[in-house]
């Protein structure tokens, strides 16, 4: 299976993997499964205070997106401490490398297991059959689950993690992934700028354009279009003449189409007007 970059041209439809994709292949890859895990409960007993900021909106949301609580962290303390209080900086990163390489632990020890056969599951198998030409897989995800799905295709499919991939280590000094914000996040201390996305060594999206504008499909599965990756995907959103078509939970429809509306920047019928647009519930 190709994992680096063909010429931008050969592809005629790019598929956009989220976390969604590895749930639906029966794993417990979501940020509330990684709060509720052992490694969520020793961050805990070990006082990291950012992982403790997000079990507490976990607690009042049933939900969290750990990548915005961590930005929102970020400007809890500095309003509370300052932005030059060295003791909070050192403790504050040293508490982020610690979440990132335990959500990393957490995610290799269960994506080891075995991968549900996608013939049960009716929309990816569908995808998967769909694929007869050149297709290039941007991988929102750390894990490389995707890969095993798409073997039965590896000859027509290049696949790309964008956030990093996730590695066999004993002990991450850094983990080898991107766990952040994107440029739009509004930081209020310029120390904490190591949050960007695009400011991480792993942050994998040289040439990456190019590729999007040339195809003329886009398909998604199990993405949220969240804000935290708002700068790429507003690009993404911007074409018109293209087919879009996202598969995602029925009850997220709703917030799908928000999500479309803000990427976009203009209007749902605007956008479904330029566009072959069309969403699959799964």
């Amino acid at each position: 299976m190709a994992t680096t970059q063909n010429s931008a041209n050969n592809y005629d439809t790019v598929i956009f993997i989220g976390n969604g994709f590895d749930i639906a292949c029966g794993y417990k890859t979501s940020y509330s499964d990684f709060v509720n895990s052992d490694y969520g409960k020793r961050l805990m007993r070990e006082n990291n205070y950012i992982f403790q900021h997000i079990k507490e909106q976990y607690e009042l949301k049933n939900w969290v997106d750990v990548e915005v609580e961590i930005g929102n962290y970020s400007n809890i303390i500095t309003k509370k401490y300052g932005a030059e209080h060295d003791i909070v900086a050192k403790a504050f990163y040293n508490d982020y490398i610690k979440l990132s390489a335990d959500l990393s632990y957490y995610l290799y020890a269960e994506t080891k297991k075995p991968c549900q056969n996608i013939s049960n599951i009716d929309s990816i198998y569908g995808m998967v059959e769909g694929i007869t030409s050149p297709t290039y897989v941007i991988n929102f995800n750390y894990t490389q689950i995707c890969k095993d799905v798409f073997n039965k295709c590896k000859d027509k499919i290049s696949i790309r993690n964008i956030h990093g991939a996730l590695l066999q280590h004993t002990n991450y000094e850094i983990a080898p992934i991107v766990l952040g914000v994107d440029e739009l996040f509004k930081l209020n201390n310029a120390d904490h700028k190591f949050l960007i996305k695009s400011r991480s060594n792993y942050f994998n999206m040289s040439g990456i354009d190019a590729i999007i504008q040339n195809a003329s499909k886009y398909i998604f599965y199990g993405t949220s279009l969240g804000s935290t990756d708002e700068v790429f995907l507003s690009d993404v959103f911007s074409y018109t003449g293209k087919e879009y078509t996202i598969y995602t939970l029925q009850r997220d429809e709703r917030q799908i189409l928000d999500r479309i509306e803000v990427l976009s920047k203009c209007s749902l019928s605007k956008f479904r007007r330029q566009n072959d647009f069309k969403i699959i519930s799964v």
